[in-house]
């Protein structure tokens, strides 16, 4: 109601005057925002290009001398012809001469500064930024998956190893986080605000290392009424979420010709949008909640940013099988005696997107140690390490020992073998048809970007100016309290966010299809190139380079002889057509029963240094006898009753 009594002294002229100043500078500092930009864009490019430049004349150092020594004595002699052809006609040729000499040499001594200069200031910087950027790509693409480093002491094999550790797990941060906004990209039908918050407050589901519990407890999320499949509202009108849910099950049954058009098809395999975004759960939960890719048997610290460590690893967490059950005599609190039968811990928390690292191979897991060979024997270490590939994605393996041949033969032969695959090359096909096609992709990814930023950003200043214009007017209506500052206040209240457009999700669909589309010509019509040594012994000495017509034409076996060749595969012969994880189900059988998930495993202590403790849960032999751990106190650790092992494999932690 309207009365005469200000509820404010600010002048509206001050509100105003205010209101306009403030839109000013807006657009100043968005023009010097556009400015900075450009400078920057063309710098930037200009100064990669002038690098690159310096760096190719680094690495041609000594052949550009040899050309400008030559060049130069060239200059020298043609002048030396000038001088004579003066000293015949005016006998000046010697103030010419001098003249000529020094200010020759005067240039090639401050080329010489000048370039002298560069390189020590900034020169040298660069190229050994290069250098560095070079070494993360080889590791990062080029090396194998298992690997080992060995030499005397205090030669750099832990500087080494640790360096490629860090160099792996920010790979794999980047890769995680690649992998999710592509799977976003694909899933656009998905609302991914919801699905992070969700898998945060379920993330005990999706942080254990049974693949099947995940998927069950991302099938009974999707199912719930409140989330509806995580789709979209606008979405929610054209699919029927229980209907798109009993479409992703019978997928789950029918890998290889089931048909939707919810259905991710890259020319080699199918998988289905909530098998997609099954996936993206499981990494976001490792990227954001996990946080730990290294399982390390030396503390390390994993990101020095935020003083994370590494976690723990164990001989325990390779075991495939368990050692026997073991009968008890207990005495009962009335005073009679009871057998109980007690069965070793099961503990497989490995995920995938793991580094595991064991320095000091040769101490920990020696040759002639009888009690290491039992253990491998025991718990099938060997078969980890055979069929590890099988189990996970992304799982590197790093040995650091002095001598490689004192290692435990049964582990060590796993590190040799008669076809030594050297290197692996995916040559995509249909280069020409995709650069076209990757063309129209970027342009309908802009413009679905550009969309999907645009409905961003006005809902953000639909509320934010919505609120402004609010504030402002209220403001007006304490300062001169007509009514029709209120009535305004009152509109803004009844306003809605404009809906998205119907361009931007044409865009978001052909942009799918476009994508979809590269990844099949580029598997259809690839090529895989495999370098490696063939021979009939584990070590391959005297390598011969060879072709494989050379070895379709002899007539005689390979009798103690090694050969390099290269073998091409056509994609669609190999890709699709095998499972190369068939074997995970042994993995399975031990996750299933693990009562330790990876999140729970203990981070190194920030004292750094081995206790007791660590000792009894890593497990090795050696170190066991280095703190006289007796057996008593290893069954302490290792053994729960069968009873409760089953309640503890139904607890919380292992939902």
């Amino acid at each position: 109601m309207k009365t005469e009594i200000r509820l404010s002294n600010e002048s509206p002229y001050k509100i105003w005057a205010e209101y306009y100043l403030k839109c000013l500078w807006k657009v100043v500092r968005f023009i010097y925002h556009v400015i900075g930009l450009l400078v920057g864009l063309i710098f930037g490019k200009l100064l990669t290009l002038w690098n690159r430049l310096y760096e190719i004349v680094y690495e041609n150092k000594k052949y550009l001398t040899k050309v400008v020594l030559k060049i130069l004595a060239l200059v020298e002699a043609v002048i030396l012809v000038i001088f004579l052809v003066q000293y015949f006609y005016n006998q000046a040729y010697i103030s010419s001469l001098i003249n000529w000499m020094v200010w020759l040499g005067i240039g090639t001594a401050g080329m010489f500064f000048l370039l002298w200069g560069y390189h020590e200031l900034f020169g040298r910087q660069s190229i050994l930024e290069g250098y560095v950027l070079l070494t993360d790509q080889y590791v990062c693409y080029k090396l194998a998956s298992i690997i080992k480093i060995f030499g005397p002491p205090r030669v750099g094999k832990d500087t080494t190893g640790i360096s490629i550790t860090s160099i792996l797990v920010r790979f794999f941060t980047f890769q995680t986080k690649r992998i999710m906004a592509y799977i976003r990209r694909i899933c656009y039908i998905f609302d991914f605000d919801k699905v992070e918050t969700v898998a945060y407050l379920y993330r005990r589901h999706f942080y254990q290392p049974s693949r099947n519990k995940r998927r069950e407890a991302f099938i009974k999320l999707a199912e719930m009424p409140r989330y509806k499949c995580f789709l979209k509202e606008r979405y929610l009108k054209d699919i029927k979420y229980q209907e798109l849910l009993n479409e992703y099950k019978t997928s789950l049954n029918n890998k290889v010709d089931f048909k939707s058009k919810y259905m991710f098809d890259d020319g080699i395999s199918k998988m289905h949008f909530l098998d997609l975004l099954n996936e993206y759960f499981f990494l976001w939960v490792r990227v954001y909640v996990v946080k730990n890719f290294v399982a390390i048997n030396q503390p390390y610290v994993e990101d020095p940013k935020t003083g994370l460590m590494a976690k723990e690893n164990s001989v325990y967490f390779m075991a495939l099988a368990s050692k026997k059950d073991e009968p008890r005599t207990e005495i009962q609190p009335d005073g009679s005696k009871k057998t109980i039968i007690y069965k070793e811990k099961v503990e497989f928390p490995l995920l995938d997107w793991t580094i595991w690292y064991d320095t000091e191979d040769d101490t920990w897991m020696p040759n002639r140690d009888t009690l290491v060979q039992n253990m491998i024997d025991e718990y099938k270490l060997r078969d980890f390490k055979a069929f590890y590939g099988h189990f996970f994605k992304h799982f590197h393996i790093i040995q650091i020992c002095h001598d490689s041949q004192r290692m435990n033969k049964k582990l060590r032969e796993l590190d040799a073998c008669y076809i030594n695959i050297l290197n692996r090359e995916e040559i995509p096909g249909a280069v020409k048809r995709n650069a076209i096609l990757s063309f129209l992709q970027k342009i309908t990814d802009y413009f679905a970007s550009r969309g999907e930023l645009k409905e961003e950003e006005r809902r953000e200043d639909f509320y934010s100016s919505s609120q402004r214009k609010y504030n402002f007017y209220g403001r007006l209506y304490q300062s001169t309290m007509k009514e029709k500052y209120l009535l305004k206040m009152e509109s803004i209240k009844k306003k809605r966010v404009q809906q998205p457009g119907a361009i931007t999700e044409v865009f978001k669909k052909l942009n799918k299809v476009l994508l979809e589309k590269i990844k099949q010509n580029s598997n259809q019509y690839g090529i895989i190139r495999i370098t490696a040594t063939i021979s009939d012994q584990p070590v391959a000495t005297n390598l011969q380079e060879t072709t494989l017509k050379k070895l379709l034409d002899r007539n005689k076996p390979m009798f103690h002889e090694s050969f390099k060749v290269d073998f091409y595969f056509r994609m669609t012969d190999s890709m699709g057509r095998y499972n190369d994880r068939y074997m995970e189900s042994i993995a399975e059988a031990r996750a299933v029963e693990s009562c330790l998930d990876f999140y729970h495993v203990l981070n190194w202590d920030k004292r750094m240094q081995i206790m007791r403790d660590t000792i009894v849960r890593m497990g090795y032999p050696a170190g066991q006898n280095f703190m006289k751990v007796d057996k008593e106190e290893l069954f302490e650790a290792r053994y729960v009753p069968i009873i409760n092992n089953q309640n503890n494999n139904k607890g919380e932690q292992r939902i």
